[in-house]
């Protein structure tokens, strides 16, 4: 079955998201917001916009600038609200989720941690077989949030969900040291990218809640972190974000 056009735009909108241009990434998701709703495709409407609170994420983060987590916050609300509508467990989670992270960066943790249940819940029901370890980085994300939130005993959880995704990580293709991949390759769908991604973020999550508790094991996650970095040049987006995290243990 050929591949709609709202489906290409969303991958290339992807693709642009991790190179780093957000602006490109923004533009791209509008034409793609546009495709689905031409061929009534809400799951992807719902979708695409959990995708565009991603860049303003970033956009917030490389500009440090609030107010497009603020502008992300009302957008990811309106993509679970179009997700609810649909009536669809599967539909919902990506947008709980995005929601959720959108939430824990505006500092409100107790809401997010709610998204992140949510989340995880409805992922228990659609992901657990297909997907384990696209359920183990919300479950990290979600105890990572409740120690944030106070909840000390949530390390354990974080740290389980992490050992989840290395264990799918050894079972993936893991190694792309080859700088000859074009634009598709690069789609951050590709199963070893995204555990890379996962599994370098649940380490430098670790590292920022651990880094006022226990100094070494933070800079052990944060280590950790490199390591995985070092293997996909792929990574620019996350490698920013770690020099960044390394910059406040220096």
């Amino acid at each position: 079955m050929e591949e709609s056009d709202g489906k290409k735009l969303h991958k290339e909108a992807s693709i642009a998201r991790e190179k780093g241009d957000f602006l490109k990434a923004l533009q791209l998701s509008d034409e793609a917001l546009i495709a689905y709703q031409s061929d009534k495709d809400y799951s992807g409407f719902a979708e695409i916009l959990a995708e565009r609170a991603l860049n303003l994420r970033h956009l917030a983060q490389t500009l440090e600038d609030n107010n497009f987590l603020s502008t992300a916050k009302g957008e990811m609300s309106a993509s679970v609200e179009v997700a609810r509508s649909l009536s669809s467990d599967e539909a919902l989670v990506q947008p709980l989720f995005n929601l959720a992270k959108v939430l824990e960066d505006l500092g409100e943790n107790e809401n997010a941690v709610q998204n992140y249940r949510e989340a995880v819940s409805k992922g228990e029901i659609t992901l657990s077989k297909t997907k384990p370890a696209a359920l183990a980085d919300i479950k990290l994300h979600l105890a990572v949030c409740e120690f944030k939130n106070g909840d000390r005993s949530s390390l354990e959880r974080a740290e389980q969900a992490l050992l989840d995704l290395q264990n799918a990580q050894s079972q993936s293709d893991y190694d792309h040291k080859d700088s000859s991949y074009n634009d598709m390759d690069f789609y951050p769908s590709e199963e070893s990218y995204n555990l890379k991604v996962w599994v370098s973020g649940a380490h430098m999550k670790l590292a920022e809640i651990l880094r006022e508790v226990d100094l070494e094991k933070a800079k052990h996650h944060l280590e950790e972190a490199k390591k995985v970095l070092d293997t996909d040049e792929r990574l620019i987006l996350r490698f920013k974000q770690w020099q960044k995290l390394a910059a406040k243990f220096s």
